[in-house]
């Protein structure tokens, strides 16, 4: 989003390079394709995927706990937390997130 300063990536890089390596080539990435320039990383964390949620944790209300933590601390959860795997339905839910949370960001399909 052009306006805002907010950035998630998720990558894919050899496990043989280390945290410096791989934040160089995020960087070098964004500023290709975006034109963006990194003023801070948060951090890098390994994760496994694809991501499942239990279904004891379904059964027990995840889903509402987590839309109830949407926007703590100034904290988004986006992506396969709520979607399925896969890019084309990560884009189709951060097309029917941004405006519940952040209005004037209205990019909802009929907005276009």
């Amino acid at each position: 989003y052009a306006d805002s300063n907010i950035v998630g990536c998720i990558a894919y890089p050899d496990d043989k390079l280390n945290k410096e390596e791989k934040e160089k080539l995020m960087r070098e990435e964004l500023k290709l394709e975006l034109g963006a320039s990194v003023k801070r990383v948060i951090g890098f964390r390994r994760f496994h995927w694809p991501v499942h949620v239990p279904p004891e944790a379904e059964k027990k209300d995840f889903f509402d706990k987590l839309h109830k933590l949407q926007g703590q601390r100034q904290l988004y959860f986006v992506g396969e937390a709520f979607s399925s795997a896969g890019v084309q339905a990560c884009i189709d839910w951060i097309e029917e997130f941004m405006p519940w949370h952040f209005p004037m960001h209205n990019i909802a399909p009929s907005a276009k």
